[in-house]
């Protein structure tokens, strides 16, 4: 097994705040480490991250509501940086559900760049 020392410093991991193409593609080379067929590598991929995003949905079934939270009396300025932070997530939600993330960096550029002309 290589080493990814160096790959793991740049990779958000676990700490990526929504799945991104960056992670994908380190789970993807973690498993061609593996002695797995080519061609499975990008279903399990997909299979793991889809694992992981209905994992995280169910988490986020669980939480406390913003009202719930401002009725046990949390500091104004934390509970607007809750709410910024789910409103963050759910637009993160609609861009993968979109099919966003699968885009070129180029592509999504053209995109940007289209969607503000448009406005």
């Amino acid at each position: 097994m290589s080493s990814t020392t160096a790959q793991e410093a740049r990779t958000p991991g676990r700490r990526a705040g929504v799945p991104s193409v960056l992670a994908g593609h380190h789970l993807a080379g973690r498993l061609a480490e593996l002695p797995l067929p080519t061609a499975a590598i990008p279903r399990l991929t997909r299979l793991i991250q889809e694992e992981v995003e209905a994992a995280l949905a169910t988490a986020d079934k669980d939480r406390f509501s913003s009202a719930e939270i401002a009725a046990a009396g949390a500091d104004p300025q934390v509970l607007e940086a809750l709410r910024k932070l789910r409103r963050d997530q759910e637009r993160a939600r609609a861009l993968r559900a979109a099919g966003i993330h699968e885009l070129s960096p180029k592509q999504r550029e053209a995109l940007l760049t289209h969607v503000k002309e448009g406005r």
